[in-house]
């Protein structure tokens, strides 16, 4: 009896939310939500030594692309409307140059950061593999720490899969740095084309740049391609 008890107590505690579409007005209210939700836990922010801090180009980079309309944010449904989640989801295309990209960028953090992502779409070899000439890219998802693991970022990715398809775009893209993102993405059935070991991402003398705690040990991309 006291166990049904616990699951019903825990089944009544679940969420209540809505999805909604993020406009330039909630940037600032993003911006603090991945401030605490979202920079704190992300695997290569924290190799970087970044756990506690993040890049303010990184933050810039994301905020962009709050304002092209496809990000998403989990609102509780109580009158206190409680941000619960937010997905960062911009638009990306095969032309650009990332080694011009990572050039260009002031932020030494960062241009590592973009480094990295370069060796992934080359090593993948993205663009050719998807045959496209855009796509949704879901950039950062973040849950808010006492709902985690409830439906929060399922609920944010189906939408962003909705989203993708409602706006016309041949394909999503959804890079996983973390392990439970990763996770995600395969529960949902979106494909794995590429996966980097970060033990395997070395500098010219050898050694592993980045070293995220476990369980997080590879980098892994996805994809959802609209017929």
């Amino acid at each position: 009896m006291l166990i049904l008890l616990l699951i019903y107590a825990q089944m009544k505690q679940r969420p209540q939310f809505e999805i909604v579409r993020a406009c330039e007005d909630d940037c600032e209210t993003m911006c603090l939500f991945l401030r605490e939700n979202y920079y704190p836990f992300e695997p290569i922010n924290i190799a970087m030594g970044l756990d506690s801090g993040h890049s303010i180009a990184n933050e810039a980079h994301l905020l962009d692309f709050v304002k092209e309309g496809t990000s998403l944010l989990a609102v509780a449904t109580t009158p206190q409307k409680t941000l619960l989640g937010v997905c960062i989801n911009g638009e990306i295309f095969s032309d650009e140059n990332m080694i011009e990209i990572v050039s260009n960028c002031t932020c030494e953090r960062y241009a590592k950061f973009l480094q990295f992502i370069e060796t992934v779409d080359r090593c993948s070899e993205f663009w050719n593999r998807v045959a496209v000439e855009r796509a949704l890219s879901s950039e950062a998802l973040a849950v808010l720490g006492s709902v985690r693991g409830q439906g929060v970022g399922k609920a944010l990715l189906e939408k962003t899969l909705q989203v993708a398809k409602d706006d016309g775009f041949p394909l999503l893209r959804v890079d996983c740095s973390s392990y439970y993102s990763a996770k995600l993405a395969e529960q949902m059935g979106l494909e794995c084309i590429y996966s980097l070991p970060y033990s395997e991402y070395k500098n010219e003398d050898g050694c592993q740049i980045f070293d995220p705690p476990s369980p997080h040990v590879e980098y892994k991309l996805f994809i959802h391609k609209f017929l």
